[in-house]
């Protein structure tokens, strides 16, 4: 009777040391606050996995090991945002190197560290909502129906035998968005961090399409040329570009919610 009471004990032990194995971490980790005024930021993530930050807010660190973005993270202290800090941390021999594992062994440093603590939740919040602008459903030419589905699993009719070969692409930079064969969902997910918004499909456009969008960004570069005094901003260009508009309201988003978090131990 001991035996087989002691089966499930023993059990429970061996996944509880497997989930430990699996969880990976940095092997060694400094950690500094930076005390200096200079607003330059740096955030390395290293080619063999490491992580090595000049004068870095905890904020973006949330944002990258979490896959979220500023406006999704609720219930944050102000220091997340305000104060700055030097990391180097070096990954452990033998990990093999990928940005999954990165991410990671940056989240794990955030829990040892910083003792951070979250949950992923849907709450009502400052949304924008991505309708048609026109009263006859015309769209604009940046925006035109696409004949594949680069999101459709394989083998099915509209997906692409070879997705590079289809042209499939979704491609964002300052002041411009090119997406080739992905739904209007797509699309509003990948322009919402020009607004700092979650943004709700409400087109009611199905299917899949090509679009080009080219704005004036509200942020540029130190070292990039800035635009032309003729380009439109994100708002005006979205109109007169692809026959849409983006419309302020509320709504359900995904959101971070921060349960803990402490300043850290330093170096």
């Amino acid at each position: 009777m001991r035996r087989i009471a002691a089966a499930p004990l023993l059990i429970a032990a061996l996944f509880a040391l497997a989930d430990a194995q699996a969880r990976l971490a940095f092997e060694v980790a400094s950690i500094k606050r930076n005390p200096g005024i200079d607003q330059f930021v740096d955030l390395g993530l290293q080619p063999g996995g490491g992580l090595k930050t000049t004068n870095m807010p905890l904020m973006p660190l949330i944002w990258i090991a979490y896959g979220v973005q500023a406006y999704q993270i609720v219930d944050a202290p102000d220091w997340v945002r305000t104060e700055r800090f030097d990391i180097n941390a070096k990954p452990p021999d033998g990990v093999v190197h990928s940005r999954d594992a990165q991410f990671a062994m940056i989240r794990s440093l955030l829990e040892d560290r910083f003792r951070l603590r979250v949950r992923r939740d849907r709450r009502q919040m400052p949304v924008y909502n991505l309708l048609t602008a026109r009263n006859d459903g015309r769209l604009g030419s940046g925006l035109t129906r696409a004949a594949v589905d680069c999101a459709a699993e394989k083998g099915t009719p509209t997906a692409p035998a070879d997705p590079v070969a289809a042209g499939c692409t979704l491609s964002t930079a300052p002041g411009r968005i090119t997406s080739r064969g992905y739904g209007m969902r797509v699309f509003a997910t990948a322009l919402a961090p020009s607004v700092d918004r979650v943004i709700v499909d409400r087109t009611g456009l199905t299917g899949t399409w090509n679009i080009d969008l080219q704005y004036a960004p509200d942020r540029v570069a130190p070292d990039a040329p800035p635009p032309s005094p003729d380009t439109p901003s994100l708002f005006t260009a979205i109109q007169e570009q692809l026959g849409l508009k983006l419309e302020a309201g509320t709504g359900l988003g995904d959101v971070l919610v921060i349960e803990q978090v402490s300043r850290p131990t330093v170096d």
